[in-house]
C-alpha cells in the first residue's frame, strides 16, 4: 500500500521491528493509542485473559471475567478484533487469539497483567460448580498443572462429581476425564 501510494517502502521496512516478539510489542504500543482500548480497562483485561487462556472462552466466560457486557463485546473496535477469532458456537460466541503463538507473545508483552489474568482464570475454573462453564471443566486441570498446584490437581482428579460433570457437559470431549487424570499423573 505504501508503494502504491508513492511512499518509500524501504523506509517502512527499516522501521518494521525485527522478530515476532518485537512486532507484537510495537502493536501493543499502537493499541494503547486507540481510545476505546486505552479508556476501557475491561478491553485490556480481555487481551490479558485471552493471552493466558488454554482455549476459546465463551461470551459468558468473558463477561464474568472482564465485566464486559454483550453490548461491549458487540462493539469491540476492529483494532481489537483483528487479533481474535470469534466463532458462533451453538448459542454463544467464543473468543480466542487467532493463533497460539500470538497469544504467547501477547502474554509475554503484557507481563504482570497476564499473570494476574491467569490467576483470575484459575480462580474462575476453581468455581466450576457455581457457573458450570465448559471452559472450566475442560481446562481446569491444565491450569492447575501449569501453576504447579499439584495437590489441588490430585484432589480434582479424584473428585467424582467433577469427572461426572465433565462427562455430562463435555459430550463432544469424551476423553476429558482421562485428560484430567493424565494431568494429575504427570
Amino acid at each position: 500500500q505504501v508503494a502504491k501510494g508513492g511512499g518509500d517502502a524501504r523506509m517502512l521496512l527499516d522501521q518494521t521491528p525485527r522478530g515476532f516478539g518485537a512486532y507484537v510489542r510495537q502493536q501493543l504500543k499502537q493499541l494503547a493509542q486507540v481510545d476505546e482500548v486505552r479508556r476501557q480497562r475491561e478491553v485490556q483485561e480481555l487481551f490479558a485473559l485471552l493471552s493466558v487462556a488454554r482455549g476459546a472462552l465463551s461470551a459468558e466466560d468473558v463477561e464474568a471475567l472482564t465485566e464486559l457486557t454483550v453490548w461491549d463485546l458487540q462493539a469491540l473496535p476492529w483494532q481489537v478484533t483483528r487479533w481474535f477469532t470469534m466463532r458462533e458456537k451453538e448459542d454463544t460466541t467464543t473468543y480466542a487469539f487467532a493463533h497460539s503463538l500470538l497469544a504467547d507473545e501477547f502474554e509475554r508483552a503484557l507481563g504482570r497483567q497476564a499473570q494476574k489474568a491467569s490467576e483470575r482464570l484459575l480462580d474462575y475454573c476453581a468455581r466450576w460448580q457455581e457457573h458450570g462453564s465448559p471452559y472450566a471443566l475442560q481446562h481446569y486441570a491444565g491450569h492447575l498443572l501449569e501453576a504447579k498446584r499439584y495437590d489441588e490437581l490430585y484432589v480434582l482428579a479424584r473428585d467424582r462429581a467433577f469427572l461426572q460433570t465433565q462427562v455430562g457437559t463435555l459430550t463432544n470431549e469424551p476423553y476429558a476425564p482421562l485428560y484430567t487424570l493424565q494431568a494429575a499423573l504427570e
